[in-house]
């Protein structure tokens, strides 16, 4: 059975820097492990509330995702200009 690693791109943006170094750096590892790119865009923002009730079907499935995965890499945003 192949260790099951989830990548997280943090940008949203098309062809962003972090997907592409995402999977770029995850291409020779396929072999090895299953790996399973999961894209944030369709999340809407996120609510401590989520925790506890009515979290929406999206944050459901992406959790459900990272709970069942070994690993998960995040590749976050290129854009630090605001900082």
């Amino acid at each position: 059975m192949k260790t099951k690693k989830i990548i997280v791109a943090g940008s949203t943006r098309n062809n962003s820097y972090s997907q592409r170094l995402a999977n770029h750096i995850v291409e020779p590892f396929r072999e090895d492990y299953e790996t399973d790119l999961i894209k944030i865009s369709h999340l809407s923002f996120y609510r401590q509330d989520y925790q506890t009730a009515n979290a929406p079907a999206e944050y459901e499935d992406f959790w459900s995702k990272t709970r069942s995965s070994d690993a998960v890499l995040l590749f976050r945003t290129e854009n630090l200009r605001s900082q």
